[in-house]
């Protein structure tokens, strides 16, 4: 076949926060990629890309000083009110590491995606932010058997200057391209997927070579999580 389609796989996804309003985080919508134009690669692409917005409008400084990583955000006082509150997002979800002289920051988020059908891929691509000095962090992963947070990742690129980036409620901070046409529905957190979710949070922090866990992991997963 030369322009993939597939039955819509059904898939899911979760807002996975209880520490703060999840009213702030914006649903994940579809790309819209000009279907209009007729072509059937680009056809081919509907309902496999889909963003979200960043939750807080915020300017973004991380880099190193005397070899210590730092960061600095100004958040836009237009939007949002100037609260401890705010800042505490910000705070509890921005994330440094700095390991064999590469400097990277996350945004961490509370987006969770779940389905039952296997070899169902996503992969998170640079969105149309506002970069200097950094690079946006790719990845993907099948997400039948690995459920985990979707986070933004930017990499400093010269450590000698500090990096800035720019994020807003108006403008997508995550792009996800599946390898699959999907059918995406929100869903509310739930038992079978918190208890399963809790096998994998937090696993890369104290293990090396995490595939070594991962049969035992997809052992425990019941046959059916939505």
């Amino acid at each position: 076949m030369l322009f993939p389609k597939n039955k819509l796989v059904p898939v899911k996804y979760i807002i996975d926060t209880n520490d703060f309003p999840k009213g702030i985080y914006s649903n994940i919508k579809e790309y819209n990629n000009v279907k209009q134009l007729g072509c059937p690669a680009v056809s081919s692409t509907s309902k496999k890309l889909f963003y979200v917005n960043s939750p807080i409008s915020f300017k973004l400084e991380f880099g190193l000083k005397d070899n210590e990583p730092y960061y600095h955000y100004e958040f836009d006082t237009k939007v949002h009110k100037e609260v401890e509150k705010v800042h505490n997002i910000l705070q509890k979800n921005l994330e440094l590491q700095y390991s064999n002289n590469v400097m990277s920051i996350q945004l961490l988020t509370p987006y969770v995606f779940i389905t039952d059908t296997k070899d169902v891929s996503v992969m998170t691509v640079p969105p149309p932010l506002n970069y200097n000095n950094c690079s946006y962090v790719s990845g993907e992963l099948y997400i039948k058997d690995w459920v985990r947070h979707l986070n933004v990742a930017l990499v400093l690129l010269d450590n000698s200057k500090p990096a800035t980036v720019e994020l807003s409620v108006d403008v997508p901070m995550l792009m996800f391209a599946f390898n699959k046409q999907i059918h995406l529905q929100y869903t509310e957190m739930t038992d079978k997927v918190y208890k399963y979710q809790k096998q994998i949070t937090g696993i890369v922090n104290y293990r090396k070579g995490i595939m070594n866990l991962y049969e035992d992991i997809k052992s425990r997963r019941p046959k059916k999580l939505l």
